[in-house]
């Protein structure tokens, strides 16, 4: 809550940290309160903005409330799984000999289905055809799927497939990216791509990581909640953070934020834009 403390101090304001919102303290301080910043478990902050209107109230994280004047809501609802896909897809494309890229996204899931198909799309709107010049001639963008929680005969066979099938750039869908598995394609060579947070004994197999996050919207919401603008609700928003420099550099990293910026926009349609 570093940055959030700097706007709080910005506008004289002193940010005060509590373990649970206490209703009886809440009561007691309404009238020197600006802002209260609620997190998980609701204290049923829909019938608080609603008691005390003098107060503007900032959650994160908490779903199914009604915007107010004084209510601004920080959803993590948004995900757009599709988008991550997409950019796994993208930014494997962007640095890998050949487009030997792939995919490991949850088997059974529709958000894991959704991941895929923009993986594909992702690789496919980088590079074409994306054909081999040299054997093993498969199919790239390659995916595959796995199960949460996988024993190791299902997350090794699967890894096999990837290194037979010459992969070298690989991106792992977050709900199947477990340690075991990664350190196993990390062995093998094989460069990584996932979410939040990385394994720091494999750090150098690491590519990036893509992740949604939420300080950016939280911060946002503050600063209006704080300077009286108008309530709202806002989103979180995807990031691809570089591990590997000497791979994706300050130059591939603009390219890759204005896809992001397609994205949010819809210039880019993430399920779509590769066929």
């Amino acid at each position: 809550m570093e940055s959030t403390d700097s706007l709080t101090k910005a506008a004289g304001l002193v940010l005060e940290q509590k373990p649970q919102l206490n209703l009886d303290e809440l009561a007691s301080r309404s009238g020197e309160l600006k802002a209260v910043i609620v997190l998980p478990p609701d204290p049923d902050v829909q019938k608080l903005s609603e008691q005390y209107q003098d107060i503007a109230f900032v959650t994160i994280g908490i779903d199914g409330l009604t915007a107010r004047d004084n209510l601004y809501i920080m959803t993590n609802a948004d995900r757009h799984p599709e988008w991550e896909g997409f950019l796994g897809g993208y930014v494997s494309a962007l640095v890998t000999s050949e487009w030997r890229i792939g995919m490991v996204t949850q088997a059974g899931s529709d958000e894991g289905a959704k991941a895929a198909n923009g993986f594909v799309n992702g690789g496919v709107f980088y590079c074409g055809l994306c054909n081999p010049l040299f054997p093993p001639f498969v199919d790239y963008p390659y995916t595959l799927s796995l199960s949460s929680n996988a024993a190791q005969p299902e997350w090794q066979s699967v890894a096999d497939d990837l290194i037979k099938s010459g992969v070298t750039t690989v991106y792992v869908y977050p709900e199947v990216a477990g340690p075991d598995f990664l350190a196993y394609l990390a062995q093998n060579g094989l460069r990584i791509i996932s979410g939040e947070p990385i394994f720091e004994q494999i750090r150098t197999s690491y590519l990036a990581t893509i992740h949604q996050t939420s300080i950016i919207a939280v911060n946002a919401a503050v600063q209006d909640a704080i300077s009286g603008k108008s309530a709202g609700v806002y989103s979180g928003e995807i990031v691809v953070t570089p591990i590997d420099s000497s791979l994706i550099s300050e130059g591939k990293m603009r390219i890759i934020n204005q896809i992001i910026t397609d994205l949010v926009n819809g210039t880019i349609q993430a399920t779509t834009a590769g066929q």
